[in-house]
């Protein structure tokens, strides 16, 4: 950049509030998408063997995680208020 008659480095780039919020979001799905994926397979595991036990652990922790997820993506909107 040229300014006042002297080359000078450019700014850094400094992203909006807006794009920090959709960039936690999109880590936080990365996130939630992966571990879905381990519930699904581990499922599937439990049911081919029939664990009942085995389903009812991953039926639980799926709850939980579906609740940790929700919480995590409100306080990530809540921040950007």
């Amino acid at each position: 950049i040229y300014k006042d008659g002297e080359i000078i480095d450019k700014p850094p780039y400094i992203p909006t509030a807006e794009e920090i919020q959709a960039q936690k979001e999109a880590e936080l799905e990365q996130e939630y998408n992966t571990q879905l994926e381990s519930f699904k397979n581990d499922m599937l595991v439990a049911l081919l063997n029939n664990n009942n036990e085995a389903i009812k652990s991953i039926q639980s922790e799926i709850i939980d995680f579906n609740t940790a997820y929700v919480e995590a993506m409100q306080e990530i909107k809540g921040d950007a208020e």
